[in-house]
């Protein structure tokens, strides 16, 4: 349980952290709801927790784990990747309404056309 609490506190203090969103954050996020949108069925209230979701999630990745893999600290990568990944799953999942099996199959056909946009 405790293991618990300080992943959840880990992951709202990395997220407050994190700052702004880039633009390209912004045009990335957008893509990843529009397809849970077509994908779930969502709500303009869980949609919009979702992207607010996913913003939080890609500046906390960019600020937490990108530089530990600059600086080739694999194992501390997984560690901090699996502190952020797994409340986001869980929390995804719930505003999906589906299981957290179901939202990593969507992640994982969603993330790499989410990564394919560069900004214009």
């Amino acid at each position: 349980m405790r293991f618990v609490a300080l992943t959840i506190i880990l992951f709202f203090s990395s997220l407050a952290y994190a700052g702004e969103p880039t633009k390209l954050d912004l045009l990335r996020s957008d893509y990843y709801v529009d397809q849970a949108q077509e994908q779930f069925g969502l709500t303009k209230e869980a949609r919009d927790a979702l992207k607010q979701l996913k913003l939080g999630n890609m500046m906390a990745y960019r600020e937490v784990i990108a530089p530990l893999k600059k600086e080739g600290k694999d194992d501390e990568v997984a560690i901090e990747v699996q502190k952020l990944n797994r409340p986001f799953a869980r929390e995804a999942a719930d505003l999906l309404n589906c299981s957290v099996k179901d939202f990593w199959s969507f992640n994982n056909r969603v993330g790499p056309e989410m990564q394919k946009i560069k900004r214009n």
